[in-house]
């Protein structure tokens, strides 16, 4: 368990370094600040593990699209009332490859970060966002916001939930919500607030859609 901790830069000369490089089992953050690094957490254990992130706030974090606000291999990720916020140098604010990513109260915000995507789920498993806000800034330089299963499936169970959330897209060009790898995925996303120009994924009647932020 880490509390109460400022880390900032953090780099390597392979560009991929890290605050907290986690290869054993479980890490709890607790109001943690990570910022102006490479990666804030990097995962690579080969021990069932889970991370659990509370009240922290990452911030300016990546390089080269190979380094991320957080990176796990393998370790299920649960993180809450939490901010992952302007990655740079076209990393992702959150990438995970474990079974399960949830995410809950938290503020996903690209602002005038030249990021990737806010979430990249690259294997599939189970995801869950839930009452928390997703802005896409507008020089963000992929027009993916979640990313799932793009590099291919590795989990059986295979789900994804978005309910009550609050998606802006301010970028300017082609945007895609939520881009997968186009196979059947068990899939609901609901009572959320989505604002401005994007491909949607399939929404029922229960989600609002405005064209702008005006609107």
């Amino acid at each position: 368990t880490v509390k109460n901790i400022e880390c900032r830069d953090i780099t390597v000369s392979d560009r991929n370094g890290a605050c907290i490089r986690q290869e054993g089992s479980n890490l709890t953050l607790e109001h943690v600040y990570f910022h102006s690094s490479e990666n804030g957490v990097l995962e690579a254990s080969n021990k069932p593990s889970k991370i659990l992130i509370y009240n922290s706030r990452f911030e300016q974090l990546g390089r080269l699209g190979r380094a991320h606000g957080i990176y796990t291999n393998t370790a299920e990720l649960y993180i809450y009332d939490s901010m992952f916020i302007a990655s740079k140098s076209e990393g992702h604010e959150i990438k995970s490859r474990g079974a399960v990513t949830e995410i809950h109260g938290s503020i996903l915000a690209s602002l005038s970060g030249v990021d990737s995507r806010l979430l990249d789920i690259s294997n599939g498993g189970r995801l869950v966002v839930s009452k928390s806000l997703l802005q896409q800034g507008a020089v963000s330089s992929n027009g993916q916001v979640i990313g799932y299963a793009l590099e291919g499936r590795k989990h059986a169970d295979n789900s994804i939930r978005l309910a009550e959330n609050v998606f802006i897209f301010d970028r300017i060009g082609y945007n895609t919500m939520l881009a997968s790898d186009e196979q059947d995925v068990d899939t609901m996303i609901s009572r959320n607030v989505l604002i401005g120009d994007a491909r949607m994924a399939d929404i029922d009647v229960s989600n609002l859609v405005y064209k702008d932020r005006s609107a």
